[in-house]
């Protein structure tokens, strides 16, 4: 049991520093997934659905640290703040429509889900390194240009483009914040106006997914008529916790380090990850 609540807690320290990173928190989970796998049943099915809502309630507690961080300037009932939340909105339809149409097109002509097709280490160090070399030539490219645009100055036109960047993240290994600031940066914003709408961006994007999977989760249970243990509870709300206790510190020094640094590190670091993966495949 000790040792099951402290796998849940290296899950939760992994998804708070990887969420906002953009070096993939998916990619970095399924890759410790290969390390540490979480069981709380002897039934293998329901261990891989508890997997896949337990990765998607550690997310809900990064999201909160957003919320918590920014309540401010994402309050919804806040009259001011709706403008940022239709171009929010349309930054997530994007990804949604192309998840969706991706997830049926698989089932249809493969007979799995889009999640089984792709998450493995391949696809994921595959991608740590493709997206670790764009950013390094984005940032290689914009060293000797001033940064063009703040938030408050991106159009609903350049939110949705911005969506079609955060779709790529349905590989695994893109990163979500990852492929929403490339975005981004390559429609003229600035680094800290880039983070934090990629920040931004994740609030509605992933609550969608996440209530979607639970959705899926709760119809299995249902289904099956499994049950979970109170030790499962213990491991989900351990792994909630620790994700948004490690995003609220997270956040906040991404933003400051980006203020006098570029991402080329975290491009540096995932082309090394990838590789290193590759290696001991």
């Amino acid at each position: 049991m000790l040792f099951d609540l402290l796998k849940a807690i290296l899950f939760g320290i992994v998804e708070g520093i990887c969420e906002w990173l953009p070096i993939s928190s998916t990619g970095h989970l399924i890759l410790l997934e290969e390390i540490l796998s979480l069981n709380v049943s002897d039934d293998p099915i329901l261990n891989m659905q508890f997997r896949t809502m337990f990765e998607v309630v550690i997310q809900l507690g990064a999201i909160l640290a957003v919320v918590v961080i920014y309540f401010n300037r994402l309050n919804p009932f806040e009259r001011n703040n709706r403008p940022l939340w239709i171009k929010l909105i349309l930054a997530t339809l994007p990804a949604a429509a192309i998840g969706f149409a991706a997830d049926a097109l698989c089932q249809a002509t493969l007979g799995i889900d889009l999640d089984a097709l792709l998450f493995v280490p391949q696809t994921v160090a595959s991608a740590l390194i493709v997206y670790g070399i764009a950013f390094i030539l984005l940032e290689l490219s914009k060293r000797n240009k001033k940064a063009e645009a703040s938030e408050l100055q991106i159009t609903n036109k350049s939110a949705l483009a911005i969506g079609f960047f955060q779709a790529l993240a349905i590989i695994p290994g893109t990163s979500r914040s990852g492929a929403t600031i490339l975005g981004a940066r390559l429609l003229g914003l600035d680094k800290k106006s880039s983070t934090e709408f990629s920040f931004f961006a994740a609030v509605p994007a992933i609550l969608g997914a996440s209530f979607l999977k639970i959705i899926e989760f709760s119809q299995f249970m249902i289904s099956s008529r499994s049950t979970l243990s109170s030790q499962a509870y213990l491991l989900l709300t351990t792994a909630f916790f620790t994700a948004f206790a490690v995003s609220v510190p997270i956040l906040k020094l991404l933003i400051s380090f980006l203020r006098g640094h570029s991402f080329i590190p975290f491009g540096i670091y995932r082309i090394l990850l990838g590789i290193t993966v590759f290696i001991t495949l």
